[in-house]
């Protein structure tokens, strides 16, 4: 009990009210202990701050600042910190770009195998060079099957050995929902081997969740003095502004099983005061933030990635207990956690069917929506008291029918949850709905800055797409939510049609991946958005960049 209380003590003291005299998204804002970035920002969706134009073009370059292309793809989201800008590339980059120009500053390969012994690290890259062998073959295989995407000089002697390894391993095309599970047939001697590979070095050849949510799912999270990743191959790692690895392990939780792919490393890292929360592969686990240490680890599997129906970040909550701080971890799940130590202190109602949302939180309320492949879904909102240091309780304020549900995550913003892809704003309070206009959505989460929302929708890669590799996006002014302004090229992203070896590369090869499944991100008088293949840059080119007031030497960039 007496390390309980530390550690309750600890994460006391590194929490402090929060000073919400410059709200997030403003040019003033940087990003404190106090106060991290991470996924959909502060877990809200919304940069009330921001002062984002209203009107851009991607495909024509209107009120496009700038767009870097990426050595890979990703579906994480940007983090700003300062001047830079942090993203994601498979298969493990860390790159950082300056946000005034887009250059590269640098670029880390966040390699697990340099955590290992050196005999297995030999052993285990080795394996990698095999797999990915192997993949490329098959990713010609299936270019040849495909006439929407043209092989361009590839060489005769590389084409033969396809076919050959096409034969000996029985290729096949994937049918929706079956990416890259066909690229061994069943009794290959070569499956074996897979899961060994999986089960000894964390090798995941296939992708996650069948290719679906590339290996760099997970959103980086920042304190303003450091960057934290977690990725597929079990790797959790710290670095600073400037590059410097400041530690790095690698983390297999033992539970885990060969095979089981789908989302263990969809769910991003958050801060609680001192420690590093990581929820992958269904183990939420506790870092010291600053050394890497372990401090505690939970399995269950249902509650942190290991299940394919509640994939949403788990969120933070802080209550009250005896007039001190009690933080609580929620999972998408079924459980509530002590952030102190991982115990589990309460339990969450149901919610009916596939959660691929992530939680909105605000004071002691928690509102969680439902996705269920048939039947109602629901939006439901909860309160959470602590009763004891081992007990939350927990009880329904409102639950409501949601005649339009989906995987996206709805906007917090003044009391009022905010859902285009619906047509609707919910009390808070009350659940009481009125209307706002219509902004369709597909993969990518809307996302308010200033005064506005911006709902993102298309850009898909298959056959099936009508304008393959173009977004278009609604824009809903907060001053008149019953309007909208509809932009039809937002952003144009033909890396997976006209850039082959980015294409082969690239681990959803089903019937053609999303365009992105980030999300908008705000920053003073610019939006940032990362599609497969750009981070992209949005504003008044003529509009300067202005560095926050309280930016540190290391989050500047020189002009």
């Amino acid at each position: 009990m007496n390390h309980i209380l530390r550690l309750l003590v600890l994460l006391a003291a590194a929490l402090p009210a929060l000073a919400a005299d410059v709200p997030l998204g403003n040019k003033d804002f940087y990003p404190s202990p106090q106060r991290p970035v991470g996924w959909r920002g502060d877990g809200t969706g919304a940069w009330p701050g921001a002062t984002p134009v209203a009107d851009w073009d991607g495909a024509a370059g209107k009120n496009v600042v700038w767009k870097v292309a990426m050595p890979g793809p990703s579906f994480s989201q940007p983090v700003v910190v300062g001047d830079k800008v942090f993203t994601l590339a498979d298969p493990n980059l860390l790159i950082c770009l300056s946000a005034i120009d887009g250059k590269v500053l640098w670029q880390k390969a966040v390699d697990h195998t340099t955590k290992m012994p050196p005999d297995m690290a030999t052993q285990a890259r080795e394996a990698q060079k095999f797999w990915d062998a192997l993949f490329r073959q098959y990713s010609l295989w299936v270019d040849v099957q495909r006439p929407s995407t043209p092989l361009k000089g590839t060489a005769q002697a590389e084409l033969d050995a396809m076919k050959k390894a096409a034969e000996e391993h029985g290729f096949g095309i994937n049918r929706p929902g079956q990416a890259n599970f066909e690229m061994i047939r069943k009794g290959d001697p070569l499956l074996n081997r897979l899961l060994e590979d999986q089960a000894k070095y964390s090798l995941y050849n296939f992708g996650h969740w069948e290719g679906i949510l590339t290996h760099t799912f997970a959103t980086p999270v920042s304190d303003g003095r450091h960057v934290w990743v977690n990725m597929s191959n079990d790797q959790v790692a710290c670095y600073d502004l400037s590059g410097n690895c400041v530690w790095m392990v690698w983390d297999r939780p033992k539970g885990i099983r060969p095979g089981e792919h789908h989302v263990r490393y969809a769910m991003s890292p958050i801060l609680v005061g001192e420690m590093l929360i990581v929820f992958a592969a269904g183990e939420m686990r506790a870092y010291e933030k600053t050394t890497g240490r372990k401090l505690w680890g939970v399995e269950h599997k249902q509650d942190f990635g290991a299940y394919w129906v509640k994939v949403g970040t788990p969120r933070h909550m802080r209550l009250s207990l005896d007039g001190k701080p009690f933080d609580i971890i929620l999972s998408p799940g079924s459980g509530v956690y002590r952030a102190a130590d991982g115990k589990r202190v309460g339990d969450l109602p149901d919610v009916h069917g596939y959660e691929g949302s992530t939680a909105l939180v605000s004071g002691d309320v928690l509102v969680r929506k439902g996705a269920p492949d048939s039947g109602e879904a629901h939006r439901l909102a909860c309160r959470f008291k602590a009763t004891g240091p081992d007990a939350v309780t927990c009880e329904t304020v409102w639950d409501n029918v949601v005649k339009k549900s989906g995987n996206t995550t709805d906007i917090l913003f003044d009391g009022k949850i905010w859902c285009p892809q619906n047509g609707t704003v919910t009390d808070l309070a009350t659940g009481k709905e009125t209307p706002m206009a219509l902004g369709r959505v597909r993969d990518s989460s809307p996302s308010l800055g200033g005064r506005l929302i911006v709902a993102i929708a298309g850009g898909g890669y298959g056959e099936r797409d009508n304008s393959p590799g173009t977004c278009s996006a609604t824009v809903i002014c907060l001053d008149e939510p019953a309007k909208a302004t509809k932009i039809q090229a937002a952003f144009s992203d033909q890396r997976y049609a006209q850039d082959q070896e980015f294409r082969l590369r690239w681990r959803w090869r089903g019937n053609g991946g999303s365009m992105s499944n980030s999300s908008p991100v705000f920053a003073a008088n610019r939006m940032f958005f990362r599609t497969v293949g750009y981070l992209w840059c949005i504003g008044d080119p003529k509009d300067p960049w202005p560095t926050p007031a309280a930016c540190p030497p290391e989050a500047k960039v020189p002009r």
